[in-house]
């Protein structure tokens, strides 16, 4: 703060002291200390509150310096009694803002100024028990429907409002239940009680350090990840207009959220805009109410954080580029491997091991009819020869199956089911899927029954495959023991790795004793046929 400042906000809050002076002078004789004393605190707690608030939250300083005016005007005339619980009911419904947040709270404080310039409404007895708890029960529904950083400030204003509700009410009832009068000075002093503790209480909280407004930004934005910087100081500092707009080098200008060109505001508005720098180049530009950003620290620190989640969202968005790349990557090599072990396996069957069929039928053509020496090395030939080709075509379907390429997961599926000790049940859903899905599919299918005829003596195996609106899912399940660990083996794991690096999940529930459920949900694929 400047010494010019400093000398501003003693020259208002001498000026404060000189006007409550004079209001209890025609209020009360000066012997009179025990009623105009509390009176002058009262207003003086009010007015120095605002003025201590006023460069935090320039908002609520003004609605308590305006109170504490309205006090000292009530002990002026009568009819100017009730005057203060205008502006403090509006101060504690929209408290740490300035406007009401919704047409609720625009109802309720418009209702709180009308009340305080009509004195029988607060002098009836029953309309001020109805009046406070009006302004209890608005009090909490907001609180209800607030979150974050404003939740956190409603209860406090909460709080008080409860505080100065049951003031209300228990003077009220307090004249009901005494009716001589002689509950009015008790309960005045109550009362003077309560707003003394109401002033100290909304303008310590009003006038947090900057680091606390800074440190609460921080933790909302990152306790939301629908909160937006801008909403995000608009609660902050109490004004729901705010607008935000980043610095764009191609346009020249600064630009919205959206990419829109950001209208400054011009003089006379009302509106202000607050510029932030990075390194001494323009980075972005907050416009807002004129009210909200008038101490030099809360401007820096407001710039901090506006600095802080730009740059942390400069850096989350890197690391999700290269969490794609990554992934794109790993989804490359999944594809490149199974397209080498397609062509490998293809180059088997058309080289090796078509050669050595044709081989085979060559020696069955020349194999002797007569008995012999020679006859027997023939046969012993051919067994070998048919042994080597029986290698050869499992080492081919190892690598990757013909009959997945050329007829689909059915057909293939079904190969690998007969093959296998355990009845197995296919319901496998019509139609193609990318060669890369297909092939994950087969193999997890594989690896499963492997892992069941050799760990585990079930009854029955099924297979379930079905199309979903956002890919494939693969249930596998069986009725064996259970207690399968996908930690505990390098095939469960390779075969989690092979679904997660297609973008998919892949989970095991293996509860001992209660069979084995393997799920893999796996997206499409940009080759479905």
């Amino acid at each position: 703060m400047t010494a010019r400042s400093r000398r501003l906000d003693l020259l208002i809050l001498m000026a404060a002291v000189v006007l409550g002076l004079l209001a209890e002078s025609v209020a009360f004789e000066w012997d009179d200390a025990r009623h105009w004393v509390p009176d002058l605190i009262v207003g003086l707690l009010f007015a120095g509150g605002g003025l201590h608030a006023w460069r935090r939250n320039r908002g609520v300083g003004m609605l308590l310096v305006a109170t504490g005016v309205a006090w000292f005007l009530g002990s002026v005339a009568d009819d100017l009694l009730y005057l203060h619980r205008g502006p403090l009911v509006h101060l504690l419904l929209v408290f740490p803002m300035l406007r009401p947040r919704c047409s609720l709270d625009v109802a309720a404080v418009t209702i709180g100024y009308g009340a305080a310039v009509a004195p029988p409404v607060w002098r009836s007895e029953t309309a001020a028990i109805i009046l406070a708890a009006a302004l209890l029960a608005v009090a909490v529904r907001g609180w209800s429907r607030a979150t974050g950083r404003e939740r956190t400030e409603r209860m406090m204003a909460l709080q008080a409002t409860t505080l100065i509700a049951v003031a209300f009410a228990g003077g009220a009832i307090a004249r009901l239940v005494v009716s001589s009068g002689d509950a009015v000075e008790p309960a005045l002093l109550v009362y003077q009680a309560v707003l003394a503790i109401l002033a100290v209480m909304l303008a310590v909280r009003a006038s947090g350090p900057a680091a606390t407004v800074v440190a609460d930004l921080v933790v909302e934005l990152s306790e939301s990840r629908s909160l937006t910087l801008r909403a995000a100081l608009a609660r902050t500092l109490g004004d729901p207009t705010l607008q935000i707009g980043y610095w764009s080098a191609q346009a020249g200008a600064y630009v919205d959220e959206s990419g829109g060109a950001l209208e400054l505001p011009g003089p006379g508005t009302g509106r202000s805009a607050t510029p932030v720098t990075r390194e001494g180049t323009p980075h972005a530009i907050l416009v807002h109410d004129a009210a909200v950003l008038g101490d030099s620290s809360l401007v820096n620190a407001v710039a901090s954080a506006t600095r802080l989640f730009s740059s942390n969202n400069s850096l989350q968005a890197e690391i999700g580029t290269q969490v794609r790349e990554l992934t794109d990557s790993r989804r490359r090599l999944v594809v490149v491997a199974d397209d080498e072990r397609r062509r490998l396996a293809a180059r088997l069957h058309a080289g090796p091991q078509r050669r050595l069929a044709l081989l085979a039928e060559t020696l069955r053509r020349v194999s002797p009819r007569t008995g012999g020496v020679a006859h027997e090395h023939l046969e012993r030939a051919e067994r070998q020869l048919a042994g080597t080709l029986d290698e050869l075509r499992q080492l081919g379907s190892g690598l990757h199956p013909r009959v997945l390429i050329e007829a689909g997961l059915l057909l293939a599926l079904a190969g690998l089911a007969e093959d296998g000790p355990v009845p197995v049940e296919l319901r496998v859903v019509p139609g193609r899927f990318a060669r890369e899905v297909e092939a994950a599919v087969y193999f997890v299918c594989a690896e499963a029954l492997a892992n069941i005829a050799k760990h585990g003596p079930a009854s029955n195996v099924t297979i379930d495959i079905s199309r979903r609106s956002d890919g494939v899912r693969l249930i596998i399940s069986d009725d064996g023991p259970g207690g399968a660990d996908p930690a505990g083996g390098t095939g469960l794991r390779g075969l989690g790795d092979r679904v997660d690096a297609l973008g998919g999940t892949f989970r095991i529930e293996s509860p001992p004793g209660r069979g084995t459920r393997l799920v893999a949900d796996l997206p499409i694929g940009d080759e479905a046929r």
